[in-house]
């Protein structure tokens, strides 16, 4: 079974080179949007280590909370926390763990899902897809298969996660040759090694916070290949008891150490206090925590095959018993944690979270039933003459805000209006609203689209070029701006532009859009005395007058078209206060395409499990039919 493993070393290099020279842009803006959220990680065997690195970067980088679990832990508990990130990791993308995992995932709704596999078009990929899960991660290094244990698929993922905070070297062996201070080598080190643990029959693999990742791949390692016996510990936890191992089977016993940048005289001092009888080697893991998390994962694939060499057992190519086959393959998991979820108990599940409660139980509940029921089937015998959208991310993606919708919106938006349907579009945005649209939209269909720029506070039609920029129409908000200019909060990095009736923020990587809003709101408070309000995107921050709201678009809309406000569907993302829609879908004709408040009575997201923004829009849309001024819509 499995590669030899000196095949896979062989290897190594060219998967370093191929990983420094990967790029992907998408990568780095994931990374940056993790600021500031839990980073919960997953994976088995060498994906597990490689979910280790992840979270050790993000903690280092990023100074926030982040956990690595197995996908059994997973499926125990799917994090709900929209300040959660949930990402799997897998190798080949074939075992059972991670899909079923994924699977719980996506029937929970995991927020900020992403999927990471080193080969392209997975069972996993395939799965992921199917699930809506929108960042998808796939390369593959053209550097062959992993034998038995992770090797080459786990350095290459490693690498690309630690080069997106730090340059590292171009070559491997120049990367390695940074980690020794003196004319110590790697040759040197593997002497050490193997003289350290020939006779020895268990190893204590000690770490600092850099080196984590490589400890419990090197354990991984040992123990998977049949190695070696070896227990893992921090170098402080180790003080707590662990020593004790020491004291009875010293003489069967080396010790491991991983020290990373700031940890040399922890790492000494510890070590000294082992008794002199006990071998200790030292793997030093260079200048910087990017690097620290190349060169943990490098040694530890390195050591296996040094000590597999001293046993005569080949890592990569074990013989692998048949009950070790049947447990790899087995479908039994814990009893509950996958019972199906409909999509009424999705829906309801998304209203119960808004108030913070969690447990389907909650869902289950007859009240929640009643107002589910309520409000589909007051959608459902709905006449609706109007409809009001949000533009990024419900007819727009938020990434993609500066692009026109995509094809198959426009068609569905160009069929309402052909039928009948005056649309209205409110934005937090001015005039690129309108250049994006007007190109798209027959110009004989464009009198009937009304545009409501900057949150509705200025409203035309889309075929009206209209000049929406300015000077201040309204002084408290002119004095909120003079104050923002000298606070802190415009910092570098920061956007802060003005409008007649908005003042937009758009924050810098660095900063937490959470606290960003406490911040903005906290100063809008002391300046204007609740006369200004602080309304939330998925990107921005927009500061403006109380009386401005996008609910102001569907009254103009109503008297243009002579239209009752109460056939007026509003469609937007963000509907949950602070969100720049949640006045505008808080109403008995209010869906949301992602979030929603938790008033049983308005702003309901009615669709499938992970069908959200844009193509939640487009699940709508072709739900809908309109003819001669009356559309309906089945959900």
């Amino acid at each position: 079974m499995g590669r030899p493993y000196k095949n896979e070393l062989r290897s190594l290099p060219d998967a370093y080179e191929w990983a420094t020279t990967w790029s992907c842009d998408q990568l780095q803006q994931l990374w940056q949007d993790q600021s500031g959220k839990t980073l919960i990680a997953s994976g088995s065997g060498g994906s597990y280590s490689a979910a280790s690195s992840a979270v050790a970067l993000h903690r280092n980088y990023h100074k926030s909370p982040g956990y690595a679990v197995t996908p059994l832990e997973l499926e125990a508990s799917v994090p709900k926390d929209q300040a959660c990130s949930l990402w799997l990791f897998s190798g080949t993308g074939r075992n059972l763990d991670i899909r079923r995992a994924l699977r719980c995932a996506s029937i929970y709704e995991a927020n900020e899902l992403t999927v990471f596999c080193s080969r392209i078009d997975s069972p996993l990929e395939k799965d992921a897809r199917k699930a809506l899960v929108e960042r998808i991660f796939s390369f593959d290094a053209n550097i062959g298969k992993d034998g038995f244990l992770a090797t080459n698929s786990l350095f290459v993922s490693t690498v690309i996660l630690a080069a997106s905070f730090e340059s590292l070297p171009p070559s491997l062996a120049t990367l390695i040759q940074s980690a020794f201070e003196t004319d110590f080598t790697e040759e040197g080190l593997q002497e050490k090694l193997l003289s350290a643990a020939n006779g020895r029959s268990n190893a204590i693999i000690l770490h600092g916070p850099s080196g984590r990742a490589g400890a419990l791949d090197l354990e991984s390692k040992f123990t998977e290949s049949a190695l070696i016996a070896s227990s893992v510990s921090d170098f402080r936890n180790f003080a707590h008891g662990r020593h004790n191992w020491i004291n009875r089977f010293g003489a069967e016993s080396l010790a491991v150490a991983f020290v990373g940048p700031g940890e040399q005289e922890l790492a000494r001092q510890t070590l000294e206090l082992i008794p002199t009888h006990v071998p200790r080697v030292t793997l030093p893991l260079g200048a910087n925590f990017a690097i620290a998390q190349v060169l943990s994962i490098y040694f530890s694939i390195r050591i296996a095959g040094w000590l597999g060499d001293l046993h005569g057992i080949d890592p990569g190519r074990p013989r692998i018993p048949e009950f070790g086959r049947r447990l790899y393959h087995l479908r039994a998991r814990l009893a509950g944690t996958m019972a199906r979820r409909s999509v009424q108990q999705t829906i309801i599940g998304r209203k119960a979270n808004a108030l913070g409660v969690t447990g389907d139980r909650h869902v289950s509940s007859s009240t929640w039933l009643k107002k589910y029921s309520t409000f589909r089937n007051r959608l459902n015998s709905s006449t609706i003459r109007a409809i009001v959208f949000d533009y990024d991310g419900t007819l727009v993606a938020t990434k993609a805000r500066f692009n026109s919708p995509i094809e198959a919106i426009t068609e569905r938006l160009v069929e309402l209006l052909k039928g009948g349907i005056p649309i209205g579009i409110a934005t937090g945005r001015g005039d690129s609203a309108r250049q994006e649209l007007q190109p798209i939209i027959p110009r004989e269909l464009q009198a009937r689209v009304m545009l409501g720029y900057h949150n509705a506070s200025q409203i035309a039609r889309l075929n009206v070029d209209r000049e929406v920029d300015g000077d201040f129409l309204d002084p408290i908000l002119e004095q909120f701006w003079k104050r923002l200019l000298r606070s802190p909060i415009n910092t570098e990095g920061t956007a802060v532009r003005n409008y007649p009736l908005q003042i937009s923020i758009r924050p810098s990587q660095i900063v937490q859009m959470t606290r960003l809003w406490t911040a903005v709101q906290a100063l809008a408070t002391e300046v204007a005395d609740g006369k200004l309000k602080v309304m939330a995107s998925g990107h921005s921050l927009d500061v403006i007058p109380k009386s401005v709201s996008k609910v102001a678009l569907v009254s103009a809309i109503s008297e243009e078209f002579a239209i009752s406000e109460s056939c007026v569907l509003r469609i937007g993302d963000s509907g949950q206060w602070p969100g720049n829609d949640c006045e505008l879908l808080r109403s008995p004709l209010g869906l949301s395409v992602r979030e929603v408040s938790a008033d049983p009575e308005t702003c309901w997201n009615l669709l499938p499990a992970r069908c959200r923004d844009v193509s939640g829009t487009l699940y709508y849309l072709n739900r809908m039919q309109a003819t001669d001024g009356v559309a309906r819509i089945r959900l």
